[in-house]
């Protein structure tokens, strides 16, 4: 494995380059307008995240083996080299969702950043109006270890959501 391109069984994730963006955008505020109304200051949010992938450190576009075809990304959202701890964020297109491949995304990167990068401890989160993010988290073996309430108004539903954290630790002892 090695940090420009990780193979799975049905992807490539692979580095992010700026011919990504128009796809990236449109997942997210796809993303975004199913969990509530879009509104100006989220198109400016997302635009400035994509942006500011090309420097990140740990980001990975996730695309078919086969047909090239995008199919979402993965990236470290927070981490402390110091402390051996990230926070992993993931997003698969609308129409490539409950097909596996957020799970097949997940295990591979928890897998790199645990035996190739020397992390101790990954964290992923989700908001309680998305469960199935949940389900991809435990499939990709991590353990579900707090739920903080009413963290997200959500605009759809008029109602807060709590924010669940899953964690992996490294079976390391160093």
């Amino acid at each position: 494995m090695n940090l420009d391109k990780i193979h799975t069984e049905r992807l490539v994730l692979r580095r992010y380059r700026k011919s990504d963006y128009d796809s990236l955008k449109e997942m997210w505020l796809d993303y975004m307008g199913t969990h509530k109304i879009i509104q100006k200051e989220d198109v400016v949010i997302v635009e400035k995240w994509i942006k500011n992938y090309a420097e990140k450190e740990y980001c990975w576009i996730a695309e078919d083996r086969n047909t090239h075809c995008f199919i979402g990304n993965i990236n470290v959202i927070k981490k402390s080299r110091k402390h051996r701890y990230c926070e992993i964020g993931y997003a698969v297109k609308y129409d490539k969702r409950r097909q596996g491949y957020a799970t097949e995304m997940l295990k591979s990167i928890i897998e790199y950043l645990l035996e190739v990068e020397n992390y101790h401890v990954i964290e992923a989160s989700h908001y309680s109006g998305n469960p199935y993010s949940g389900t991809v988290m435990k499939k990709a073996g991590m353990k579900k270890e707090a739920e903080l309430r009413d963290r997200r108004y959500n605009f759809l539903t008029k109602k807060y959501e709590n924010l669940i954290c899953y964690c992996v630790v490294s079976n390391k002892h160093n």
